[in-house]
């Protein structure tokens, strides 16, 4: 008899009655993930090559749709890298500057030529208006044959931008959080522009430390369709890789791959940008006297009408000894008292 194949060991092991740890009633399909690392922090290809056969090996933790070929989607995270990107650059005659005092940022254009070249023109203003430097723009090579016909019909146009630092930013850490808003108007002005949506202009990745190559692809093609991943001094010494199973969102180039995660700076500038609107909602509020002021005159409110409910009881002859006595008293402050009637109020 022929050794059982993989795909027939795992429906053998589905079909088996709970045991030990295992029990059916945990298993989900989800997206998969994978993590390679030098734990010496040493960059290389090596862990680029580890990371991609990761992913492929994930096949099956993505999914595809009527299109066999076009998959929901797959992506890699790696460290900027330098020897590459300073090669191809010097090819194009773009001048980089030392490695932490530039960033690469992987974006989405439209396919239509005009809008592309209007997202264009915003991403060069706003970076000017930021005060920092656009170094120049690269055309990310892709073989558009090795995904399916679904995901031909919707691919953007992927460049790589350059950007960098101006002088008075003081070190890495500044640069991160001044890209974070360099980010962020971008990604409002293209939207608001009607730019922006699914296939339409999007930042998959703007950093100094990191980049992201993502596409509408299955794992299997991943590699070949992006030949950057395949040269030899693209090196890095770690690698996140996600294949995707859309649940419930229609896949699309945008949603290919996990958000770029958020460095240390850039969450420090979202709590701090929540700080401040924090601190603008007190400055609008109403001031603590006002609230003490509305505060005593409901008291005083509350007041006249016990003191109304009393009048009416001793008209009708309902008023125990010890309110009576309270009342005469003018203790306010007992629960179970009010206070003397106005003389318009006795009988």
């Amino acid at each position: 008899m022929a050794n059982p194949t993989l795909e027939e060991k795992l429906h053998a092991a589905r079909e088996a009655a709970a045991h030990g740890l295992y029990s059916p009633a945990h298993e989900h399909d989800a997206c998969g993930m994978g993590f390679v690392a030098d734990i010496q922090g040493r960059k290389s290809h090596l862990v680029i090559q580890q990371a991609i056969q990761a992913l492929e090996n994930l096949s099956h933790r993505g999914a595809c749709g009527c299109d066999p070929l076009t998959g929901d989607g797959a992506g890699i995270t790696i460290q900027v890298p330098d020897k590459f990107l300073r090669r191809v650059c010097g090819e194009r005659g773009i001048a980089l500057p030392p490695a932490g005092r530039y960033a690469v940022g992987m974006l989405f254009l439209p396919r239509d030529e005009a809008r592309a070249q209007r997202c264009v023109d915003i991403v060069e203003r706003i970076v000017a208006e930021e005060g920092q430097t656009l170094l120049g723009w690269r055309e990310v090579p892709v073989v558009p044959g090795e995904c399916g016909p679904l995901a031909r019909e919707s691919l953007p146009r992927l460049r790589h931008v350059f950007v960098g630092a101006a002088a008075q930013v003081a070190d890495q850490e500044a640069f991160e959080r001044k890209l974070y808003v360099v980010r962020r108007r971008i990604e409002d002005t293209c939207m608001r522009a009607g730019l922006g949506g699914d296939n339409n202009f999007y930042v998959c990745s703007l950093s100094s430390r990191t980049l992201v190559y993502k596409g509408l692809l299955i794992a299997y093609q991943f590699a070949r369709f992006f030949p950057d991943l395949g040269e030899a001094d693209c090196e890095s010494a770690i690698a996140l890789v996600h294949s995707r199973f859309s649940t419930n969102t229609f896949p699309c180039w945008n949603r290919a791959h996990a958000p770029e995660p958020l460095h240390r700076a850039q969450r420090g500038d979202q709590h701090a940008a929540r700080q401040r609107e924090l601190d603008a909602r007190a400055s609008t509020a109403v001031p603590l006297r006002h609230v003490w002021q509305r505060h005593r005159e409901t008291l005083a409110h509350h007041r006249r009408g016990r003191q109304r409910l009393g009048g009416l009881r001793q008209r009708a002859g309902t008023v125990d000894v010890h309110r009576a006595f309270v009342a005469a008293r003018g203790d306010d402050d007992d629960p179970r008292g009010v206070a003397a009637p106005r003389d318009d109020e006795r009988p």
